[in-house]
Order: structure tokens, then C-alpha cells, then sequence
């Protein structure tokens, strides 16, 4: 499938800043899943760029805009291929030991309701790749999906509680419940396409879990499926911390607000 991106960030300011300093994670990279045909990202006012990768490979840009603004704008558009992989992610860039993504985090601990559930969800099945799926189906029927929150998260345990958290919560979920049976898991984020996929304002979130034979393998408890080629990965970590689209600072000025403009379409049918 070939799939068109477009993330456009804005930010503005009642007071200006006289600069401003972002971070910014929202290019995707090549893997067996997925091929980067193109990719241009366009600032306003201009300012200084510089791009690399952060601690988990993904791709990294570090803005610098001198100031005084009132507003500052991004516009990031490309294309992608995405194959059918049934999930599985090869060819991927990995600095890190599975066994890394066993840790918790506040967002990704899980307490005995949760610990409770995975083992239920599981049953008596002890082949790690059935037990993802189970675990997966399972979080699809027991949790709702709601409209994100901008860069607000809840823990696992608190969405587990509530039943209803949007794709990046039911991801800790997931995770928190991988990790009690002894799966390495992490959150990737990036872009899902629907059928009938409007503009939007959140990156989606899904789950990969390291299992045996197979290497990291997608989970999106959201859809009940593994990814199969509407999703565009563009970031891995620990949690969603590890993976915000933005996250920066600015010298000066007063009452920041950003607000993130996201359309993913099949090539040529903007």
C-alpha cells in the first residue's frame, strides 16, 4: 500500500519567546514493513536543523528558531510503502537487548488486576506467540478506544480500571501485561489509515513484543490485529514518553499552545 502523510505542527504564544528550541520525532524509517519513498519537512519562520537519532534509532530532528514569534509552524509531508509483514518487524535498527524492554516505567507497571488478567487471558498456553495474540484479543474486548489527549497518558493499571483509554494508553496495557508473563514489550507510534480516515490531531500507538524465532512483532489492541500494512511505524521506546512527536522549550514568553494537524491517504487520493 502506498500510503501519503501529512503532520503539521503549530505552536503559538500570548507573549513571545525570544527562541525556541524543539524536538522533534516524526519522520518514520525504512524496515522490512515499510519503504520511505519521500519525506520534506518545511519550517516558519526558518531557523537552524539539525537531524540525527535518538537513543532508540528513531529519527531525530533538533529545531532552533530565534525569535521574537508569535507563532511557529512545521509541515512534514511524504509518501510510504507499506508491506504486509503480518506484523513482524525485520531490518530494523536495534542498539538495545530485548531483555532492555522488560523494565517497567510509572506508565507501564502493572498491579494485580492486571497481573490477574494476563494470566486469565492466557490460560494455560505457554508459546509466547499465542499468548501475544490471546493477550491482544483479549485487550481488544475488555477496553474501549477514546479521542486522545493531546500528551496526556494514564498508567496502565488506571486504563485497565476505567475499561476505555486512547491507543497509546491501551498500549501500556498491553505491555504492562507482557511484561508480567515474561515477554519483552515496547510502544511504537506512527499512523494508522482507515477507510474513511479524516485529519486528526494524535499519533496512533500500538505494541511489539520480542518472541522467539520471530524478533519484535506488532500488536494493536485497538484494531485486534497485528499491523498488516495501513500502519506507519515511525517511533519506538519504552513508553510514550519515549516517543512524543515534540517535546521542547522556549526563552522567554508566556501561555504555549501546540496543536498537531495529522491526514494519512492513499497516494494521489488526497
Amino acid at each position: 500500500m502506498r500510503l501519503a502523510i501529512r503532520h503539521e505542527i503549530a505552536w503559538t504564544w500570548d507573549t513571545p519567546p525570544r527562541s525556541v528550541i524543539e524536538h522533534l520525532r516524526i519522520e518514520p524509517r525504512n524496515h522490512e514493513g515499510q519503504h520511505i519513498i519521500s519525506w520534506r519537512m518545511d519550517v516558519e519562520p526558518d531557523g537552524r536543523r539539525r537531524m540525527g537519532e535518538d537513543a532508540f534509532s528513531n529519527a531525530f530532528d533538533s529545531l532552533t528558531v530565534e525569535g521574537p514569534l508569535t507563532k511557529l509552524t512545521v509541515r512534514a509531508d511524504g509518501e510510504v510503502e507499506t508491506f504486509d509483514t503480518t506484523g513482524i518487524i525485520g531490518h530494523s535498527i536495534e542498539r538495545f537487548p530485548p531483555d532492555l524492554f522488560l523494565r517497567d516505567s510509572r506508565l507501564i507497571a502493572a498491579d494485580a488486576a492486571l497481573r490477574d488478567f494476563a494470566d486469565g487471558a492466557v490460560g494455560k498456553e505457554t508459546v509466547p506467540l499465542v499468548r501475544s495474540h490471546a493477550l491482544m484479543d483479549a485487550l481488544h474486548e475488555r477496553i474501549g478506544h477514546v479521542v486522545c489527549r493531546a500528551d496526556e497518558f494514564a498508567g496502565a493499571a488506571e486504563t485497565f480500571a476505567t475499561g476505555h483509554g486512547h491507543a497509546r494508553d491501551i498500549a501500556h496495557v498491553f505491555i504492562a501485561c507482557a511484561h508480567h508473563l515474561g515477554i519483552p514489550a515496547r510502544i511504537a507510534v506512527g499512523h494508522l489509515f482507515t477507510d474513511d480516515a479524516g485529519e486528526h490531531s494524535c499519533v496512533h500507538g500500538w505494541a511489539e513484543a520480542c518472541l522467539p524465532g520471530l524478533g519484535w512483532v506488532g500488536f494493536d489492541p485497538v484494531i485486534g490485529r497485528c499491523p498488516e500494512g495501513a500502519h506507519i511505524r515511525v517511533a519506538i521506546g519504552i513508553d510514550a514518553i519515549d516517543v512524543l512527536p515534540v517535546r521542547g522549550a522556549h526563552h522567554g514568553g508566556a501561555r504555549e499552545k501546540v496543536t498537531h494537524r495529522i491526514a494519512v491517504h492513499t497516494a494521489g487520493g488526497r
